[in-house]
């Protein structure tokens, strides 16, 4: 299994979330998701502190909150997850590349190396 965390971006929104690709059989996860705007973290509101998700055997798919999103105004954003098998310990907190929202509402992709 291969997890990362990442954003989305709407026309008015930007969206957090992980990715995750399964190649293996069906696993049982739970998951925490937050992000940083402006260098102050953020957890994202959900009913309890992590949540329950299914990965499917020999998939890729996106998993969020309800409201783990901001307004696409100016600033700098990250992701935020820590990923665990149903009973496992969750993992150290990953980060997604910094997405950098311009003033105009354009977005600067993270640089390349």
């Amino acid at each position: 299994m291969e997890w990362v965390p990442c954003a989305r971006v709407t026309a008015d929104a930007v969206h957090f979330g992980v990715l995750v690709r399964n190649t293996g059989g069906r696993q049982e996860l739970r998951l925490r998701l937050g992000y940083v705007r402006a260098e102050h973290p953020v957890p994202c509101d959900s009913p309890k502190d992590e949540v329950s998700v299914t990965a499917e055997a020999g998939t890729t798919a996106w998993f969020t909150l309800p409201g783990c999103a901001v307004a696409r105004v100016h600033g700098a954003v990250q992701a935020t997850a820590r990923l665990a098998a149903k009973d496992g310990d969750l993992s150290a907190i990953a980060l997604s590349p910094t997405l950098q929202i311009q003033p105009n509402g354009s977005v600067m992709p993270p640089a390349s190396y």
